[in-house]
């Protein structure tokens, strides 16, 4: 009998997602500003019917409390945060930030996507079963 693969939480989102991602890098290529990889990603996950939301403002929570805000480059369909970064590559600091982001905010699955000199993305669950 042939074993299924695991499933990952919200890999239908995540899978659109990364199929525009790499969308978005073969006709964009490589150095533009972040900016403009944020508008071309929004556009092309849209194509792909999936809902998003472009500079959403996420709460961030401790013990239970709202203490902060940040601003999520893209979310897609209020369940993975996407950031996007256009580096020559991706730096472990900016992955750690992000994922603790995450950790404190109500979405349990995050992508990161840098546009860099190859491209490159990372799919992180904070463990928890959010949704």
């Amino acid at each position: 009998m042939k074993k299924e693969a695991p499933q990952f939480l919200h890999s239908e989102i995540t899978n659109k997602t990364i199929q525009g991602f790499y969308e978005v890098y073969n006709k964009m290529g490589v150095g533009f500003e972040r900016g403009v990889y944020v508008n071309c990603l929004f556009l092309a996950l849209k194509k792909l019917e999936l809902s998003v939301d472009k500079n959403r403002e996420l709460d961030l929570i401790f013990d239970a409390e709202k203490v902060g805000q940040m601003r999520a480059d893209l979310v897609a369909e209020n369940k993975v945060l996407v950031q996007i970064f256009s580096d020559k590559e991706l730096r472990r600091f900016n992955e750690q930030k992000i994922y603790n982001q995450l950790k404190a905010s109500e979405l349990a699955v995050e992508l990161i996507l840098n546009f860099g000199l190859d491209p490159e993305f990372k799919r992180k669950d904070n463990g928890s079963v959010k949704g």
